[in-house]
């Protein structure tokens, strides 16, 4: 990561020892799949299922050379179904992604406006972002449609494509830092994500690492972490 990304961060936070969120990263070619998956369940069921999909994530990858992620989801979803044998057995374990690919844009002479281009899909996960001129943080929806079990035989992944300055920076997230609750069983929530987002916008990496952690641990303060948690900024 360091050496393909201008600036990242990653907070990884298992709930146990062993974690069902997980980050990844497949590259193509000049072009780089990065993905955050939330697996059912923490401890040992969500490792298990983290083993799959990273498994699974890497042939799709490095063996099949897929790059759409739409397509990468569709693939995921049917492999994983598949292998646990869901239909006959009822297994509904399964992940929640968001994926990007990342490919940058020729500009003959044109340094000044270098722009990235983001393709995304998502499994019921969204895509936060920020424009290197602007705190304005923009949300991409994923679909109404997850990674393994029984769900709408009609419903596909889609993918959105975005064009991003350098300088701008995306956010992929398992549900885990949205989700954690305070004394009162307060959850910090999306909009209180997307405030602190907005206010460190520009800001380096690392600065915003600190920033959310510490927003984090004050929000979390005297209570149980209740699922894994798995913030990924990356600058462009």
């Amino acid at each position: 990561m360091k050496a393909l990304f201008a600036d990242h961060f990653v907070i990884y936070r298992p709930k146990d020892v062993v974690s069902g969120d997980f980050y990844w990263m497949g590259v193509v070619s000049n072009k780089i799949v990065v993905a955050a998956i939330d697996c059912t369940g923490h401890g040992v069921p969500g490792a298990f299922m983290s083993l799959i999909g990273k498994m699974m994530l890497d042939k799709l990858i490095d063996v099949y050379k897929i790059t759409s992620p739409a397509e990468i989801l569709e693939r995921l979803n049917w492999e994983v179904q598949n292998l646990l044998r869901q239909k006959e057995t009822n297994n509904q374990n399964g992940m929640d992604v968001c994926m990007c690919l990342i490919e940058a844009e020729n500009h003959i002479n044109d340094n000044e406006n270098v722009t990235t281009k983001i393709t995304f899909s998502g499994a019921k996960r969204p895509l936060y972002y920020t424009e290197n001129d602007s705190n304005q943080v923009f949300v991409v929806k994923g679909d109404r449609k997850s990674i393994g079990g029984s769900q709408y035989e009609g419903a596909k992944f889609n993918d959105h494509v975005i064009h991003l300055k350098k300088g701008s920076c995306i956010y992929l997230t398992s549900d885990g830092f949205t989700d954690q609750n305070d004394l009162e069983r307060v959850k910090l929530g999306e909009s209180k994500f997307k405030y602190l987002i907005s206010s460190f916008a520009g800001k380096p990496m690392n600065d915003q690492l600190k920033q959310l952690e510490a927003e984090l641990d004050k929000h979390q303060r005297n209570t149980d972490q209740r699922d894994d948690i798995l913030v990924w900024g990356i600058t462009l």
